[in-house]
Order: C-alpha cells, then structure tokens, then sequence
C-alpha cells in the first residue's frame, strides 16, 4: 500500500475546513513559544546546555548522539544527581513577552474557544493579561492542580460565571494569577509522566483529568499546534481516545512560506505503510477509528495562525490593538548563561555519575564502564569512600552484564565494606542487592535471595525512619530490590509469592511514576504468566511494557519484549508469530549494535527453525550467535550457545559432536560459576548418553546435575534432575538384571531408597522399596520379595501411589501363583487391575485378565471355596470395558466355568451374556459361536429349551458360515440334544440324523454311532421304533 492511499491533498481551500461560527479548543506545545520575542529555547536546545553544564565535557558529544536519549530522561537523571528541586525551570519565570501566537490565542480565550497547554511557561496567562484590563486579571483561571481540574469539570459554568480558563495539562511551577505554589502538579520527568495514571493506560492522562478535558473537546475542532508528534507522552495517547470531535486539525510546523493541507483518509492497513511520518502514522491511527474529518496542515505555525485562523475566528487586527498598549518587557537572558549560573560549579564526581547512569540506563555498558573508571580516579583524588563505592556499583553492573562475575562481585564487595564503614545504610542496600544479582546471574538462587531479602529489609527501614510518624511511601530503590527478589523466587519455582512481589514493586513504580521499571515489572509478571501457560495474559503485559519503551524511546526495551511477546507465541507452537517477533527483536539489537541480546534473538530463531526441522538453519543461526557472544566475552553467553549447538547436533544424533559442545558449555559454567545453566547442560549432556543407551555414564551425570541443582534452590531444576536421577537408577537396575545380577541390582535400589530416606522423601523411598522387592523376586526369593512388596505396598498406599501399588500387587500375585496360592494370586491380580482400570491404563488389563483366569482354572477342590464372588463380579465389570477383546473373552469364559463349577448358574449364565455380547461386537465369530453353545447349554439344564435352540441355531448359522464341518455336526446333535429334552422327538431324531451324516462324511465314527444311537433313542420316545 502506498503513502498517498492515506495522504491525500485536500480538496478545496483550507478555509472552506474551519467557520467562524466553529467552536475550537487548541492544543498547543513547546513549539508555539519558540518564536521572537519569547524565544523559548527547543527541548533539544535545553538538553544540549544542561548536559553542557553537569555531564564531563569530553562526554557531550557521546551523550548527545545517542538516539534514544529523552528531555525527560535527561531531566529526572539531573533531579536525581545533581538538582533535585529542578531549578532550571525557573527559567520560565522569566520569559515574559508573549509572541504572535500567544496573542491570538489569549483573544480566542475571550471568545469563548478553549486553549490547552503541556507548556510551562506564563505566556498565554501574560497574553491575557495584556488582553483584559488589569482591574479583571482575577478573572483569569488557570487550571492547574488536581483540585481546578475536578473542580471545574463544568467549564460552561466557570466561563459564564464571568472567569477566563486555560488549561495546564502538565501542570506549572506556580499560578502567576493567584501567586500559589503548583510545583506538584508538574510533569515534566519521565517518573512524573508515569504517576497517577489508570492502570492499562500509562500513557493516557491522569483519569481525574479526563472529565475535564472531554468536556471541552466534545462537539468542536481540536486544532493541534507546536508538537513534533514524536516525544509527546500522553499527547498522543490522548488522541487516539479523542471524545466526538466535528474536526481534528493537526499544524505540523515546517519551513516553507506556503501552507499546505492535506486529508487523512480512513484505511484498514494503514500499519502497512512504512513511509509514514511519525505524526502521519498517528493521524492515520486516529482516523481509523473515527468518523470526523482528520486534517493535516504543513506550514510555518505563526503563518497559519496569521493567515487562516486569526482572520476565521477574530476578524480584528488583534496583533495591533494589543501591541499598542502593552509597555515593553525586559527580555529574558539567554538559557545557557540562565543554567551556567546554577550548575556552573557541579562537581566533578557528580558529572560522572550523571554520564555513568545515563549510559548504563541505555545499556552503553563500554561508555558506562569508561565514565565510571574515570570516576574511581575523581573518588580517589577527592578521598571520598562514598563516591568510591557508587562507581564501583556502576562498574559491577557493567562486567556482571558482561559475564564477568568474579571481578563484577570483588566490586560489590568492596562498595559493601565501604557502606559499612562509613555507616551508609543506603549504600549497604545497593551493594547487597548487587552481590545478590551475582548469585542470582550464577544460578545459586537460594543466596540471591538471602541478598535481595536483606537489601529490601535495610531500604524498607530507611524509608519508615524518613517517614517518621506519616504513611510510609517506599522508595523507588524498595521497589527494584523487591522485583529482583520476585525474580530469585520465580528461578526457585515459587510463582505465587513471586508475582504477589512484583505486583508490590508496580505500585511503588506506578505511585513514582517511573516507567522504565514499570515496563520492567510488568514484562516479568508476564513471564511468571507464561509459565503457568497464561499466554494471553502474557501477551497484554508485555505489550503494556511494549508502549511504555516505545514512548520511552528505550529501544532495547523494545527488543526486549518483541523477543519475549515472541517467546510466548513460541510456546503456543505459533511458530511464524514467533519468527516475526524474533525479527523485529533483532532489528532492535542490531540498531543499537547490542551484541549481547543479538545473540539471545539468533538463539530464539535458531528454536524455530528446530522446531521446523530444519537445523542446518538453526546450526548456521546459533554459530552466528556464537560469535556475536565470543566478540563481546560475555562468557555465559558463549556458554548458551555451545549448548544450543549441542541440542542441534543432539537432535541430528550426532552424539559425538553434542558430547562436545556441551563439554565446552559445561567447562566454561563452571569456570564462572553459572549453576543454574551448568546444572541444565550436564542434564543435556546426561540425554546423550541415555541416547546412546549408556545408562550408566547417564546416571552419573545425572547425579552431578543434581547437586549442583540443589546448590542453585532452583525446585523446577531439582525436580528435573531428581527425575532423571530416579529413571536411571532404575535403568541401571534393570540393565544388571537383564544380566542376571540381581545382588547389584538390588545394591543399586538399596542405595537409591537410603537416598530418598535422607531427602524426608517417603514416596519414592516405597518406590525403590518396591523395585528391590521386584528384584528380589526375580532372583528366586520368593519369601523375601513377598515381605518386601508387602511393606513397599503399605507404604505406597500411604502415599497414594496408585500406579506403584498396582505394580506390588502384580508382584506378590506372580509370587502366590507360583506357590499354588491361587485364590491369593487372583485377589493380588484383581487389585491391580481394578487400580489399572481406576487410572484408565489399558495397557496391562488384558494381561491381568488373562492371569486371573489361569488361576481361576487351576484352582483345586480346597481353593475354589476361597475366591470371594465380589471379586469376579468386579472384574467381570472391567473386562466388559477393557480394549482387550481377546483376553476378556477368555477370562469371562474361564469365569462362567468357575461359576458352574460352584454350581452358580445365574452367574455363570450372567458371565456368558458379557462375553457374548462382547464378542460380538467385537465380530469375533470364532468366540461367539462357542459361547453362545455353551450358555445354549446351561439354558438347557435350566429347562429354557427356547433361549437354548435359538442360542444353537445362532451358533449353528455362524459356524456354517466359517466352514468349519466338524463343528457343524456337533452343533446338529447339540440342537438335537435339546429338543430330545423338550420332548420334540421327531425334531430330536432329525437333527441326531443329520449329525451321523455329518460325522460320517468325515470319517468319524465314533461320533457318528453316537448320533445314531441319539436317534433311535429319539425314534423309541416317540412310540415310533423298537
């Protein structure tokens, strides 16, 4: 799609889009002050000078350069170091001379139209006050404060009640009018822009302001003038959530002497266009979702406001009239000689910190590292231990974020004892949370955590004492630390007590307004989200985390939280949303050359295309990734990328080569400590020999895993690796039987169970109780594997292992079949059955099934009495649901036998109705028609001679249909049988007959002169023969 799809010049004259019956409310910025006499210095202007005045001289050019460097930023960073009441902005004081378009706007007040200001200056009250008579400035209403704003949300009243309102939005040093002191109501840091705001809605203006502000857009022309569209933080915002306007007019200053005017249509895919300006692609949003006329206009603003709006809405020479009775006002002095007064004599340890802190915020960790070297020397040549150890800090932080951690921990170390010494509680809290962030970056979790409690215990304490006896508000420093304990638990696997921590760390960011940790905390709420497969959730709070580094300029937060938004798509097997986020996360790293994250987004590709199977891609993407890591020494890094390489040659099972990689993964984690990574790795390692079926060497690994999870207090990798401990032990075990050598086996078992004992670990100590007792019985001990299992049971059954305790009962039932215990073994079968069929395992049922009917049929005269019935009944249940066919039948078969035994007919005939009507679903017409003789059978001694013949002719009909002849004679005589005891004689004598032809015709004798004594003893009953 093309840019003039969206961008279209308007048709007709500018004018024809404005009346003067329209009623306008202007929002207008720091562009309409910079013009003569006012001439405001641009908000570039004022960050040149004051990063002039307190950053290092040979510093401004590096500092000025960086793209992504703010006003705002730069402003809170300077409240922070060097002037914390901002006296800078005094400035404002003393500019005093209106210009043109201040003029107009003070006479379009008068006129009823509505001006809006983010500006901090005085001069569209000074333009009021030159426009009304001075016996009337009272009538002049700025609103300011939280209190005007809520107060005169009913403009219309205030306006007729005879006032003159303009509105502040970001608040003012002071109300000229009534002389009261405003400072609170100031936004002009970053922090500041952050605070009060809905949550969702960062950006958006303070909801106690909205009321106000919809009142005086609704139903008129917004004209929007002195705004770059770029670096306006809730501008913008505020816009896109515009109430029902007539028009929107956005003055775009520019430098011709012509005016142009284009329309901004509405289109679908304008995000399509790339060659949109910023303040294009926020008109061309903004028209998407409403129905009124967006207008942009492209001329010098002064010119605009001359030629189209002061001759549509005022008609007079305003300019003229105002001029001639206005004495003139002392000009204000330059704002570089206004700021050298103030800050000409920061000192030069304060400079450093500055520059240091600016570079570190924009992870310029080489500039930061420079800066902060110079500064120890600055510390050292002042003798100053407290400005010594806030270097060191710095320092630490760049070589941890290099994977330099021994160096980056000496460093938080010795800022500690500096802390310490000088009693600097404040300082103690940063450099124990900073040596928790080294434990932390190592994996050992359990004493990042010891750290990061303690930080946020001693900042907690430093802001109850400085509150005294009024609410406590805890400071921004509380909040961090409390975050990287949120985070320490979250590696622990303690979700919950996590994101209750981060939830506490987002008020104290959201109650100071500081974004940059805002976007931070709620990326990592979003993270604790995606583990617990809350993926939409996710998504939402990264890409609230997503706006604020957008607005924030913070391009590597940007990185950040595309590669995490992708990440999440990535675990929903979204792997084309995933490829994408991926990119545009890489992009970022690659505009800010941030090699380290560049490799993390190559690794992240590099997933997908495994996930695609296409790994020479993902080899080509993760050496890529490796050499991005080995240029910058980040040794972690590098050590990620090794073991990556290795999955790849892993997946591809070239063992060889992944035994290698992960060596070198392993070799360099252990080298810097990294737990938490080496502990993953040598699992990793561990895979390739289980691979490989080298169980042994497998479990060894796994072994080593395992002590170094429990070094790191990570439950999640503890739990893995436990697992894997146990399978393999397990592995290992059956690898000796196998052998036939069942002493180490059941050495092997034994020592894992006296492991478990020491863990408190009751469940699995029952596990490799059972698992001895199995080997036992392998080895011919028959009594001592019954004893074991027995206790191993009891234990499971204590646990609730369900699964186990089916395996015991298979166990103990092999035992008593062997010892001709019968009635024993099928009680041990049928238990583990029922459990097999509680937990819907099909897999053993029919193998069950089929051991309680051997023993069922090998029960003697003495056994048969003590096989309670319930059991068989219960079983009966579950072979009619088991997938095993087969192995149903010939259980419900060897039942109903043991039921006629018993002389149980009813179940016995209860027993064959299952089986038949298994079978034949199942169409196995083989069984069927066997069944469905013997039940004819029982149905005969019962005296249903009906049931019984239909049952015969059934079966009689399927086994014609199998061709089986022999089969077929014998279901003749067995029809002929039954209707002999009904007393059907003739019927009787027929089928007798047609059976010895049968069994004549295959040569059977024996039976052939059975069938013909069957008959004639049919033809004597029926009075018919000798």
């Amino acid at each position: 799609m093309e840019k003039d799809t969206i961008i279209t010049p308007l048709a007709g004259s500018i004018q024809e889009v404005l009346d003067q019956s329209d009623a306008c409310t202007f929002l207008v910025g720091a562009g309409i002050s910079m013009d003569a006499p006012s001439n405001l210095p641009s908000a570039r202007e004022i960050c040149k000078v004051l990063l002039g005045l307190c950053a290092p001289a040979e510093e401004l050019d590096g500092l000025l350069s960086l793209a992504t460097l703010r006003y705002e930023k730069i402003v809170e960073d300077i409240q922070t170091c060097i002037d914390p009441d901002l006296r800078f902005m005094e400035y404002f004081d003393a500019v005093l001379n209106p210009n043109k378009i201040h003029e107009f706007l003070a006479s379009a007040i008068t006129r009823r139209h509505h001006v809006i200001t983010t500006n901090f200056d005085y001069l569209i009250e000074r333009a009021l006050m030159d426009e009304i008579p001075i016996e009337k400035h009272v009538s002049i209403c700025p609103i300011i404060t939280r209190r005007d704003f809520e107060t005169h949300v009913d403009v219309t009243k205030l306006i007729d009640s005879g006032f003159v309102p303009v509105f502040k939005i970001h608040g003012s040093r002071k109300n000229i009018i009534t002389g009261d002191d405003t400072r609170e109501s100031l936004v002009t840091t970053i922090s500041a822009l952050g605070k009060d705001r809905a949550e969702g809605e960062t950006f958006a203006i303070e909801p106690y302001k909205k009321p106000l502000v919809e009142n005086i857009m609704n139903d008129r022309v917004l004209v929007v003038m002195g705004y770059s569209g770029s670096d306006d933080f809730d501008i913008g915002p505020l816009l896109k959530e515009l109430p029902k306007l007539r028009r929107l007019i956005w003055v775009e200053h520019a430098s011709g002497d012509g005016i142009e005017a284009f329309q901004i249509r509405k289109e679908e895919k304008f995000r399509d266009v790339k060659a949109l300006s910023k303040v294009e692609a926020l008109l061309a949003e903004i028209r998407h979702d409403v129905d009124f006329k967006v207008i942009l206009v492209r001329s010098k603003t002064s010119r605009f406001v001359e030629e189209i709006l002061h001759p549509t809405l005022i008609g007079e020479d305003v300019y003229a009239r105002v001029r001639s009775g206005v004495a003139i006002r002392p000009q204000q002095p330059e704002f570089k000689d206004w700021a050298a007064r103030l800050y000409g004599t920061t000192k030069e340890y304060a400079k450093y910190l500055l520059a240091a802190g600016i570079y570190l915020s924009l992870r310029e960790l080489s500039s930061c590292m420079r800066v902060s070297e110079k500064g120890l020397v600055i510390a050292a040549n002042d003798r100053s231990a407290w400005e010594r150890g806030r270097f060191l800090n710095l320092l630490a932080i760049c070589l941890a974020n290099l994977g330099h951690y021994d160096d980056s921990l000496r460093n938080h170390e010795e800022s500690l004892q500096i802390a310490i010494d000088s009693v600097d509680r404040e300082g103690e809290a940063v450099s124990t949370n900073g040596i928790g962030s080294i434990h932390y970056s190592r994996g050992n979790f359990k004493e990042a955590v010891r750290c990061f409690e303690k930080a946020v215990e001693t900042r907690k304490a430093i802001d109850r004492e400085k509150a005294g006896g009024n609410p406590v508000v805890f400071s921004t420093s509380t909040g961090h630390y409390i975050n990287s304990l949120a985070m320490a638990f979250k590696e622990m696997g303690e979700f919950d007590k996590a994101f209750t921590l981060l939830e506490e760390a987002l008020k104290i960011a959201s109650l100071h307004g500081e974004l940059d940790s805002k976007a931070k905390y709620l990326s990592n709420m979003g993270q604790i989200l995606k583990i617990r497969r809350e993926y939409a959730k996710a998504i939402t709070l990264y890409e609230e985390a997503l706006r604020i580094d957008e607005q924030l300029g913070n391009i590597t937060g940007m990185g950040t939280r595309h590669s995490l938004i992708g990440q999440a798509y990535f675990a929903q097997n979204n792997h084309d949303k995933a490829k994408e986020y991926f990119e545009r996360s890489l992009s970022f790293n690659e505009r800010l050359g941030d090699a380290v994250n560049k490799g993390s987004n190559l690794s992240n590709l590099a997933a997908v295309y495994m996930a695609r199977n296409d790994l020479d891609k993902a080899l080509s993407l993760l050496r890529e990734a490796l050499k991005t890591a080995e240029a910058t020494g980040a040794q972690k890094a590098i050590a990620m990328r090794h073991a990556k390489i290795g999955d790849v040659y892993r997946r591809n099972k070239d063992w060889a080569s992944a035994i290698k990689e992960y060596q070198v993964a392993i070799d360099i984690e252990r080298q810097i400590g990294a737990l938490d990574s080496q502990s993953i790795d040598t699992n990793n390692l561990a895979l390739v020999y289980e691979d490989m079926d080298d169980p042994v060497t497998a479990l060894s690994l796994y072994k080593q895993a395992l002590d170094i999870a429990y070094k790191t207090g990570n439950k999640e990798t503890i739990e893995t690796s436990l697992f894997n401990v146990r399978e393999r032990t397990k592995d290992v075990g059956i690898l000796h039987e196998k052998k036939k050598e069942f002493g180490k086996a059941i050495e092997i078992y034994t020592n894992a169970m006296k492991e478990e004992i020491s863990r408190g670990d009751k469940k699995n100590e029952a596990v490799f109780l059972f698992w001895i007792g199995q080997a036992q019985y392998k080895a011919d001990e028959n009594a001592k594997a019954k004893e074991t299992l027995m206790q191993a049971m009891q234990m499971l059954e204590s646990v609730s292992h369900d699964r186990a305790v089916s395996d015991c009962a298979y166990y103990l039932g092999m035992i008593e079949a062997e010892g001709k215990q019968h009635a024993a073994a099928i009680a041990q079968f049928a238990r583990s059955l029922s459990i097999e069929a509680k937990l819907g395992r099909q897999g053993d049922q029919g193998m069950l099934l089929k051991k309680i009917a051997a023993n069922l049929a090998k029960l003697d005269t003495q056994q048969v009495n003590l096989v309670p019935k319930q059991i068989l009944y219960d079983v009966n249940a579950i072979a009619c649901k088991t997938n095993d066919t087969d192995a149903a039948i010939e259980y419900l078969s060897t039942t109903s036998e043991f039921f006629e035994r018993i002389k149980d007919v009813d179940s016995a005939l209860g027993t064959h109705s299952a089986s038949i009507a298994i079978a034949r679903k199942a169409n196995d017409k083989k069984s069927l028609q066997q069944l469905l003789a013997r039940s004819a059978m029982l149905r005969r001694d019962k005296q249903d001679y009906q049931i019984a013949l239909e049952m015969l002719e059934e079966s009689l009909k399927i086994v014609v249909e199998l061709g089986d002849r022999k089969v077929i004679a014998h279901r003749h005589s067995n029809i002929g049988m039954v209707h002999y005891k009904a007393k059907h004689y003739d019927l009787a004598r027929e089928y007798f007959t047609k059976a010895k032809d049968l069994f004549q015709a295959l040569g059977d004798e024996k039976n052939a002169r059975t069938a013909t004594a069957n008959a004639e003893i049919a033809l004597k009953a029926a009075g018919r023969g000798a």
